[in-house]
C-alpha cells in the first residue's frame, strides 16, 4: 500500500520535469529565431536604408567601423542582410560590400594604418 502513495508523487514529478524541458526548449527556439523571420519586402527596405546610412562615407576605416556598429548595435539591418543572403553574423562587412561600400584595403591603406598605429604607440 505504501508504494501506491509514493508512486503518484513520483509520476507527477516525472511529468512536471518533462513539461519543464519542453517549455524551456520551446522558449529557446522562439528566442533563437526571433527577429530573423522577416519578409523579403521589409528586408529589402531595411537593407536599402542601412546601405544609405552606412555607405555615406568613402573612407575604408569608416566602412569597418560601420561593420562593427552593425554587429553590435543594428541587429535589424544585420537580420535583413542575412535574410536576403548577403552576409553573416560573423562577417557583417559582407553586407556593406553588397551595398557597394568601399571595403577593399589596398597596400597604401594598410601602410597608412600601420604608420598611424606606430605613431600612436610611440606617443604613449
Amino acid at each position: 500500500m505504501r508504494s501506491k502513495g509514493l508512486a503518484l508523487p513520483v509520476n507527477i514529478l516525472v511529468i512536471m520535469i518533462i513539461v519543464v524541458i519542453v517549455l524551456v526548449t520551446l522558449i529557446a527556439v522562439f528566442i533563437g529565431t526571433s527577429g530573423q523571420n522577416i519578409n523579403t519586402t521589409d528586408a529589402n527596405k531595411i537593407f536599402a536604408q542601412g546601405c544609405q546610412k552606412y555607405c555615406s562615407s568613402a573612407s575604408l576605416d569608416e566602412a569597418y567601423l560601420s561593420s562593427y556598429e552593425i554587429a553590435q548595435n543594428d541587429k535589424t539591418f544585420l537580420n535583413a542582410c542575412i535574410s536576403l543572403g548577403y552576409g553573416t553574423t560573423e562577417y557583417p562587412i559582407k553586407c556593406l560590400d553588397t551595398c557597394g561600400c568601399d571595403t577593399t584595403a589596398t597596400r597604401e591603406d594598410i601602410n597608412r594604418r600601420m604608420q598611424q598605429l606606430i605613431t600612436k604607440m610611440g606617443n604613449t
